[in-house]
């Protein structure tokens, strides 16, 4: 059984967790805004998570082309759009059934499953050609983290004969220090993601199963704004630093001292970073719009309304013309009010 008598609550990690604590108690305010707001929020969240994911897996699909799957996902034409589906599967059944799955090796092989969703009519997969996601380099708060690019090892995971075994413990371990509730939640999530990454049961799938194990442990947990913000998307954005952290910590994990320390701060700091987010959507729509033009804020409306909405839509109910109204979502777009997905014709906005 895993011993953490050795991790060390810093000032740092003590800091993170009451931060992002505190933000869990104030979304039981926020988690009363309008039904469609929440519903915008998590399929931006959806989008997100699930480009984000399957390209820390290698895929090539932008998030455009993931809003363009979605409403017709079961017509794919290649894995990567396969393995898209697979994972909006997954995302789905987590919200719709989550609350009623306990954790547990049933509940682990169940959202395996649904990860390897496939339609068996479509044999004949070609790689689609897509240019990759180029997001600008993201701030990271954990930069200063004890890491050296230079001094990443690799690490031996458990062997095929002993994973068994192993995953039941880590899975048993977890499920019972979340109903004794003597170690705070956030950090035995932690520690499962490292001893399940460690551990690789399921091999090629295992990055995407243990981000969406990540949500379902922490709405398990309380933390029911997860669906809201992407997890995914700020792993992605600082995946180096991610397989740096985690790398360290496997080097030491089946040793009788295993470090946890710098993946629990680089874990907490990711979550940190996805409250912000959502805590920055929400105080935008929050405050007074004053120096925003009446149709500015007419568009916003109307999108908030009908969740997401192509210009001619906007332009039915809002009565301005097409050319006005390009400047407008442009302005709109580039203050991050709104995101615009797809191109040409097939362009629609959601709000950010």
């Amino acid at each position: 059984m895993l011993n953490l008598s050795k991790i060390i609550i810093t000032p740092e990690i003590l800091s993170l967790v009451s931060e992002i604590d505190e933000f869990k108690g104030a979304w039981q305010l926020h988690g009363r805004m309008a039904p469609e707001r929440l519903k915008t929020l998590g399929l931006a969240a959806k989008i997100e998570s699930i480009g984000a994911s399957t390209r820390l897996d290698g895929s090539k699909l932008l998030d455009s082309d993931i809003a363009q799957l979605l409403p017709n996902s079961e017509k794919y034409s290649s894995q990567d759009e396969r393995d898209a589906f697979a994972y909006a599967v997954a995302y789905e059944g987590l919200i719709q059934k989550g609350h009623t799955l306990p954790f547990s090796e049933v509940c682990i092989k169940q959202l395996y499953d649904w990860l390897t969703h496939a339609d068996e009519n479509q044999d004949d997969l070609t790689k689609e050609k897509s240019l990759s996601q180029t997001d600008e380099a993201f701030d990271a708060p954990w930069k200063n983290l004890n890491i050296t690019f230079a001094k990443t090892k690799l690490f031996a995971t458990t062997t095929p004969f002993e994973m068994p075994e192993k995953l039941t413990e880590i899975v048993f371990w977890t499920e019972t220090q979340l109903a004794q509730k003597t170690i705070h939640p956030l950090l035995i999530v932690g520690v499962f993601m490292a001893v399940f990454l460690n551990l690789r049961p399921f091999h090629e799938i295992d990055g995407r199963l243990s981000r969406i194990l990540i949500m379902f442990l922490l709405l398990k947990a309380g933390y029911v704004y997860v669906p809201y913000s992407s997890f995914e998307r700020i792993v992605e954005r600082n995946k180096e630093y991610y397989q740096l952290a985690l790398d360290r910590t496997c080097e030491s994990i089946q040793s009788n001292t295993p470090d946890f320390d710098i993946w629990l701060t680089f874990f907490l700091k990711i979550m940190q970073t996805q409250k912000r987010n959502l805590e920055h959507k929400v105080s935008r729509d929050n405050k007074h719009r004053e120096h925003l033009s009446e149709l500015d804020n007419q568009i916003l409306e109307a999108i908030s309304t009908h969740e997401k909405l192509s210009i001619m839509k906007i332009g039915n109910l809002t009565g301005a013309n097409r050319n006005t109204l390009k400047k407008h979502l442009a302005f709109l777009v580039d203050q991050s009010y709104i995101v615009r997905f797809g191109k040409a014709r097939a362009t629609w906005y959601v709000l950010s």
